[in-house]
């Protein structure tokens, strides 16, 4: 019995003890954006037809140029983005109508930035 009682006690503060800190974890500043890297675009085949990328950081904008002229109603992208963020507004795993921009929102990994992102893709 007094083998329970002391099993009991020890395990009672082992787990109190661990529980009551607190760990606050800070991002830095610079690690905070939410910005488009790289983009690839396939087509309908799987092929990445992707030939000339223009990123423009200041109005948030991507402008894929295909390397051969192709259906922009049937593209799927793959995006590469900012270490940690996240896509939140996804284009989707399947096949997409691009012959109009499509937009698309990144969130920073402290959830401090949330960009918005207009996807452009055209014809050589």
């Amino acid at each position: 019995m007094k083998k329970t009682v002391y099993l009991f006690l020890f395990v009672t503060v082992i787990l109190f003890s661990g529980c009551s800190e607190t760990i606050d974890i800070e991002i830095p500043e610079n690690y905070e954006k939410a910005d488009i890297t790289g983009l690839t675009v396939y087509n309908a085949a799987g092929t990445s037809i992707s030939s000339r990328l223009t990123i423009t950081e200041s109005n948030r904008e991507v402008l894929a140029v295909l390397g051969t002229a192709g259906d922009l109603t049937k593209l799927k992208v793959t995006l590469t983005v900012s270490p940690g963020s996240t896509v939140v507004q996804p284009l989707g795993a399947g096949y997409l109508d691009f012959s109009s921009p499509r937009t698309v929102t990144i969130v920073s990994p402290g959830e401090t930035v949330k960009n918005e992102w207009s996807i452009k893709i055209e014809n050589p």
